[in-house]
This record gives C-alpha cells, sequence and structure tokens, in this order.
C-alpha cells in the first residue's frame, strides 16, 4: 500500500482538493475494472447504448478513429464525470448554517459497477459562500494536462501506460451550474429553461 499512488491532498484559500490525474493513477494501480473507450467502426446496438464509452459522444471525445501510427507505449482513453453541490453539516442549526461544498470525480465505472465508491473520489470540498475559482481553475489545467496524454502504471496490464481522460459530463443543480456558467443570479426562471449546458 505504502507504493500506490494516493491522491495527494493540497489546500488552498480554505479549500482542500486533489488532482483528477492522482485520482486516476490511484485507481489503476489497483487494478480496478475500467470502461475504457475502444475504437467502434459501427454504430452501437440498442444493449451497447447503455454503456457510456460505447455511446456517440464518447466515441468523439478522442479522434481515436484516425490513429494508425505506432506508439511506443499502450494508450488507454477513459472517460469521466464531475458531480458539484452542497450539503449542510449534521449539528448545523437553521439560523447559522454552514455549509459545505463538495466536488467528486468518477473514474469510467464499468455499467453494473455505476454505485459503487470504488471508482468515486472526493476531488474538492471548501466552505459553500465562498469563491471556488481558484480550484476550478487547478482543476481544469490538471484535466486538459490528462487530456493529452500522462504516462501512469496499471495493474491489470502490469506495465507503464500512456492515459488519456477527457470529461464526459459535469453534473450540478441550478445554483452551481449559474456559477460554473458565469450566468447573472436573477432569479430561478431565466436559467431555468436550460436543463443541461453543452459543447455547442
Amino acid at each position: 500500500l505504502p507504493n500506490l499512488p494516493h491522491p495527494k491532498i493540497y489546500v488552498k484559500d480554505n479549500h482542500a482538493y486533489s488532482l483528477g490525474s492522482d485520482c486516476v493513477a490511484d485507481l489503476l494501480a489497483n487494478g480496478y475494472k475500467v470502461d475504457n473507450i475502444v475504437r467502434s467502426e459501427s454504430a452501437p446496438t440498442p444493449e451497447e447504448g447503455r454503456i457510456i464509452s460505447k455511446t456517440p459522444r464518447c466515441q468523439k471525445l478522442f479522434d481515436i478513429q484516425n490513429r494508425h501510427e505506432p506508439m511506443e507505449l499502450e494508450e488507454i482513453y477513459l472517460w469521466v464525470n464531475e458531480f458539484s453541490d452542497d450539503f449542510e453539516n449534521n449539528n448545523s442549526i437553521k439560523a447559522n448554517r454552514d455549509g459545505v461544498w463538495i466536488k467528486t470525480l468518477t473514474v469510467c465505472p464499468p455499467r453494473y459497477s455505476t454505485h459503487r465508491l470504488s471508482h468515486t473520489y472526493p476531488l474538492a470540498v471548501g466552505p459553500k459562500k465562498v469563491s471556488h475559482e481558484s480550484i476550478e481553475t487547478a482543476l481544469k489545467i490538471d484535466m486538459l494536462e490528462l487530456a493529452a496524454g500522462k504516462i501512469m502504471y496499471c495493474k491489470r496490464r502490469n506495465k507503464m501506460i500512456l492515459v488519456r481522460v477527457s470529461l464526459f459530463a459535469s453534473l450540478q443543480d441550478q445554483p452551481d451550474r449559474r456559477g460554473a456558467n458565469y450566468l447573472m443570479m436573477v432569479n430561478s426562471l431565466s436559467p431555468a429553461m436550460w436543463g443541461f449546458s453543452a459543447d455547442w
């Protein structure tokens, strides 16, 4: 266990956070099965359509269809989901609530493991009513580096591999979504019509 790359915890602006790259390295080093993206020549069958890595959206995360050049290292393509929300701690009273904001990262669980905690990591935690901008920026920079590729150890393959990771979905409730998309805080009716944001 001391040799495994446990995610390092950083502290900044009243937040504690880990980097997504450390979480992915921990998952692969522990040898958990992942729903990695593989090249698909045909449209998914109805049964395969329930598997995230087989969806057209996931296939487009990386341009793997056009990669034919030989690689020095074996490559693996992973998708991740992030989720952020706030909550009240158990011992708070209504008059003086100390809300907590949390962000988690789920690393491509196989279809029948989507609700297991083995593939979900706490990414960041901090006070609810403060700006999370500096933490989001640090996490975004790390995610861009992951998309470009990082060399990590994979226990299942028992060797070092090149890992590329891309964000599949960022899940938030309406207040978090307004903040993440820099929408004005007028009322809940204006942004309520947008159930999700997409890379149009």
